[in-house]
């Protein structure tokens, strides 16, 4: 079984653990090393390989790395974040690279001034799956996906709702992929393939979670989970 679990997601921590049988990739580990190692159950004898989008803190804890370095676990990222963190291995986006029974290829996406990368995972237990976050836009197009991990961290009505009540929080949304985007995208991307798709990366004041689920039934007509810590998906199962 091929499964997907949610260690965090957000801008406390971000965290995904994508089990295969051959290898186990770990997404982003913006999360704490104790929050890892619950997730994998303490267990490091099998093949476990690190893919980190960007360099921010919530994508990659300073620590939680040291750790992984120390305990000599591959961690990938984009080639910024080599350089700013010693030890991380460099990727480069639109090359396939070969982990396990894996071939993964970077995709360089828009996110303020920041080089950010998305991941398109092929793997022959789960098919395609694409995990993109910390984006302005998805600029490809992309076929045969299976799974897709999306952003959807805003919605320009919760922003503007937020504005009229005095609540707004500064932050830059602009460069976080919006509920409009995030279906745009999502519409672009869905074939007869597609079982599961799960929103990312929901902002704690401009997302509304329910709204979103609804909205994306409503246009898309599929509906999507929303990541938060704990939640675990078997990916070979049919969802649609």
């Amino acid at each position: 079984m091929a499964k997907l679990t949610v260690l965090g997601s957000g801008s406390k921590g971000n965290g995904y653990i994508l089990e295969c049988k051959d290898i186990t990739l770990i997404l982003e580990i913006g999360i704490t090393w104790t929050t890892l190692m619950s997730g994998l159950n303490y267990n490091l004898d099998r093949r476990v390989v690190i893919l980190c989008t960007h360099d921010h803190g919530d994508h990659i804890n300073k620590t939680t790395l040291r750790k992984c370095l120390n305990y000599q676990i591959p961690v990938y990222s984009t080639v910024p974040a080599s350089v700013n963190h010693t030890g991380v291995k460099p990727l480069y986006p639109k090359q396939m690279y070969k982990m396990g029974e894996a071939s993964i290829m970077p995709l360089k996406v828009p996110h303020g001034d920041c080089f950010c990368l998305a991941y398109l995972i092929m793997h022959p237990e789960i098919g395609n799956l694409l995990f993109a976050t910390d984006l302005s836009y998805f600029p490809y197009k992309l076929s045969s996906i299976d799974h897709i991990l999306i952003e959807c961290n805003n919605s320009e009505d919760v922003i503007m709702e937020n504005m009229e009540a005095g609540k707004f929080s500064p932050s830059r949304h602009e460069d976080h992929l919006s509920l409009e985007k995030c279906m745009d995208t999502i519409m672009s991307l869905r074939s007869p393939r597609l079982k599961n798709v799960m929103l990312l990366h929901l902002s704690g004041t401009n997302a509304d979670s329910d709204m979103f689920c609804d909205e994306i039934v409503r246009r898309v007509g599929i509906r999507p989970y929303i990541a938060s810590a704990g939640l675990s998906i078997d990916l070979s199962k049919e969802e649609f």
